[in-house]
């Protein structure tokens, strides 16, 4: 057989030329799954995560990441979960919890350590580890119900492991970002003296000098919930001491959309099979932007309709104490209407066949990673 042969008898040489000479989400989305299909988990994972760092928000390449370590690491989860059934313990919940928790999975590896600190409560790791997830989601999406169970894990945490380093840093980057600068620096100062050789930790303090105390009558979960009345942190932690690598690009002020480009976006999907009608909505229900495909709601009925769900959905959450009302679908015969919040900010998208709800859900994910960029695990 010729090299040009070989060439055309390779599955995958075509799609590897095409997405070297049309570099795009989708060509290499097509060359990952054709590696999947031949059972190269390996390269495939390999060709999604390096096309990710050029097309950061591809929701269909996050997609089959999110895939292959599933698949990769379903061995080690179900030797984990039998291993909890047997004989369980700390170290195996956290490893587990530790596992979904790389994969995108916020609610199992949170199942696992909730689970871990009902039956050992003086595991101070499972609190660490719940303290640092619900502050990150907090950080990211402002929702007052994990900044606020962020704080009760930091202090069980705390009672449990005094000296803890990542514990006290969680607790001063929670303080800052809410707008206790007072309390943020007493804990910076606590670490300092553990550390004298923290420089990072000495120059942020010289630069933020003295700040004063909270007013009388208020708490730190007042301010939790002042952030998300806002939409926002009072501080990006921009510079601060110790921030997970990403985090600190990814906090501060409510997403700001531009009404035209966001128009433009959508007028970019309308024709898209199984679009019906989309509309972005302000804080106060009004639209930002929207668009209506053949035959649809009225564009006014479709808003009024949004935003009432929202706000029957977003209180209902608040009631059962679940947190607040991040994404979600409302389904009918035929199709529904898939929802998506941002920090104040609702997009909502009516779908019909031939789109289904989780085509509906990856869909409206990735226009809104477009508008004003990707989520932590919403």
């Amino acid at each position: 057989m010729g090299f040009l042969d070989a060439f055309k008898a390779s599955p995958t040489k075509k799609l590897e030329a095409d997405a070297e000479k049309n570099p795009s989400p989708e060509a290499f989305a097509l060359l990952a799954q054709k590696h999947i299909e031949m059972g190269e988990m390996d390269v495939a994972l390999q060709v999604a995560d390096r096309a990710l760092q050029t097309f950061k928000n591809s929701q269909k390449l996050k997609d089959i990441v999110s895939f292959i370590r599933k698949k990769q690491s379903q061995g080690q989860v179900k030797h984990l979960q039998d291993e909890i059934r047997v004989k369980p313990s700390p170290n195996v919940y956290t490893q587990l919890a530790g596992i979904f928790q790389g994969l995108g999975d916020v609610d199992g590896a949170l199942d696992n350590l909730t689970e871990c600190a009902e039956k050992f409560p003086e595991d101070a790791v499972a609190f660490r580890m719940i303290a640092q997830i619900r502050l990150e989601h907090f950080l990211h999406e402002v929702i007052a119900y994990d900044g606020v169970h962020a704080v009760q894990a930091i202090q069980k945490a705390k009672a449990l492991a005094p000296e803890d380093t990542l514990v006290r840093m969680l607790s001063a980057q929670l303080y800052y970002a809410i707008g206790a600068n007072a309390l943020a620096v007493q804990e910076l100062r606590a670490e300092l003296d553990r550390n004298a050789t923290a420089l990072d930790i000495k120059s942020f303090l010289d630069d933020i000098g003295n700040p004063g105390a909270l007013e009388e009558g208020t708490t730190v979960e007042t301010l939790i919930e002042r952030c998300e009345e806002a939409g926002s942190l009072v501080n990006s932690l921009q510079g601060f001491p110790r921030v997970k690598p990403g985090l600190a690009q990814r906090t501060g002020a409510t997403p700001k959309i531009n009404p035209v480009a966001a128009m433009a976006k959508a007028q970019e999907i309308a024709g898209t099979a199984g679009v019906v009608n989309l509309v972005i909505l302000d804080r106060e229900g009004r639209a930002v932007a929207s668009v209506r495909g053949e035959n649809p709601l009225d564009g006014d009925a479709f808003r009024e309709l949004s935003h009432a769900v929202e706000r029957v959905a977003y209180e209902a959450c608040r009631r059962m104490d679940i947190g607040s009302f991040v994404k979600g679908n409302c389904l009918v015969p035929g199709g529904g209407v898939a929802f998506l919040r941002r920090r104040g900010t609702t997009f909502a998208m009516l779908f019909a066949e031939p789109m289904k709800a989780d085509r509906a859900a990856a869909f409206l994910e990735d226009f809104v990673s477009k508008i004003v960029g990707g989520s932590h695990g919403a």
